[in-house]
């Protein structure tokens, strides 16, 4: 089914989705750019490279107008916290998120106290791989985040919930 789009709306110049993974050798990019005539031609796949630089090199191919980009990326939820905060299952997590007893859940907390079930985040944060090292981070959500994560997560479909069979109990 074809979209049509009003002369109100602007097509963006370039369309980029990005295959993400964990390591840098398998981040992949397909680039879509607009043409003269209104449809889109296809750059063949090329890796993401530095992510610092990713947006500055993709207006190389379209200098300006708008951009759409799309990630792919892995989204872990420790078995452990989903357990303790009530999610059943990982869509019914994404709707209950920012709401209710989540209501801070993306805004960190920028004390050790203020650390729960529904505001996990702390600022300034820093990724710790050793529990002993972070206690205000694990002492609150009373487990180690490290030991329930895996830590390397592939081809994940969300639209077929594998993420959800795989690490969160239903």
């Amino acid at each position: 089914m074809a979209v049509r789009y009003s002369g109100l709306v602007s097509k963006p110049k370039l369309i980029v989705h990005c295959d993400w993974s964990t390591s840098a050798t398998k981040r992949w990019a397909v680039i879509g750019l607009l043409s003269t005539t209104g449809t889109y031609e296809v750059i063949e796949p090329t890796l993401v490279g530095e992510t610092d630089s990713f947006f500055a090199r993709l207006r190389e191919f379209a200098p300006t107008g708008p951009m759409l980009a799309g990630f792919d990326f892995p989204i872990i939820v420790p078995r452990a916290y989903a357990e303790r905060a009530g999610f059943g299952r990982f869509p019914e997590m994404l709707l209950r998120l920012g709401e209710g007893p989540c209501a801070n859940f993306y805004t960190p907390a920028e004390r050790p106290d203020e650390i729960s079930l529904g505001r996990p985040f702390y600022e300034p944060f820093s990724v710790c791989a050793e529990t002993e090292k972070c206690p205000q981070r694990t002492k609150s959500l009373a487990f180690g985040a490290r030991a329930e994560t895996p830590v390397a997560v592939e081809n994940v479909d969300v639209a077929r919930c594998e993420l959800v069979q795989h690490h969160i109990a239903a």
